[in-house]
């Protein structure tokens, strides 16, 4: 049988990894509440240029800025603030101007902000016409998705 004071230090560790997932969980609902302010204030028609004048979630922002995205191009700075707003998109641009990114980044974003995890089944689901975009659209998601685990939605 362990001597009681080992029992107390065991509870107390215990007590401690509790309150700071108390305090993790805490932090997340107010930086969720914080990044909805943000969208919910977002001038969707406003010239937004960079993608640090968006109001992202912080593993977006990292994915986007180690991916080396800075700037918006035309159809991104259309695209990307009326879908973080909810609002649905259509859009037709040429060849590499953006069109994958200007949805992956709001998609990312609406299952960040709904706390998505991987128990909760599909998140999305992308249809693509070629195999060859299919490939393109899997590489941008896991280049800008990297910092995006479920563990973080806890």
């Amino acid at each position: 049988m362990a001597p009681p004071a080992a029992g107390r230090k065991s509870k107390n560790i215990k007590k401690v990894k509790n309150d700071a997932r108390t305090l993790k969980r805490k932090r997340d609902v107010e930086d969720l509440e914080k990044l909805q302010k943000a969208i919910d204030e977002l001038d969707a028609k406003a010239e937004i240029k960079n993608f640090s004048e968006l109001p992202l979630s912080e593993p977006t922002s990292s994915g986007l800025e180690a991916s080396h995205f800075k700037t918006l191009t035309d159809v991104q700075s259309k695209a990307v603030p009326l879908a973080l707003k909810g609002k649905d998109i259509l859009g037709a641009a040429k060849t590499g101007s953006g069109k994958t990114l200007a949805f992956l980044v709001p998609v990312l974003e609406n299952l960040y902000r709904q706390k998505w995890t991987e128990l909760d089944g599909l998140g999305a689901l992308i249809i693509s016409p070629t195999r060859e975009l299919a490939i393109q659209i899997f590489e941008v998601l896991r280049k800008i998705g990297r910092y995006i685990t479920p563990s973080q939605q806890d």
